[in-house]
């Protein structure tokens, strides 16, 4: 019998690990964070074709940011203005 209970008990943990995972982000911050690192790119590089900018994190909005893809590339693409400087 404890043998069946283990086996419900992982199977219960891996459910709720899966959940956790996939909906950890459901927040916006993945769409944040991708205009942030494509608006980086472009203020890094200027539209140099040949230029890769430095990898670089995604910080957290700032206040009065929606974590929308529009914001992450404003923010991101004055961060990438900053850091070519």
């Amino acid at each position: 019998m404890s043998r069946v209970m283990e086996a419900i008990a992982v199977g219960v943990l891996a459910s709720a690990l899966v959940y956790t995972i996939e909906h950890a982000r459901a927040d916006g911050y993945d769409e944040y964070c991708l205009g942030y690192f494509d608006g980086y790119q472009e203020g890094y590089c200027m539209r140099e074709t040949s230029c890769i900018a430095p990898v670089t994190y995604c910080p957290p909005p700032r206040p009065g940011d929606l974590m929308d893809y529009s914001h992450g590339f404003s923010h991101g693409t004055l961060s990438g203005i900053a850091a070519r400087q």
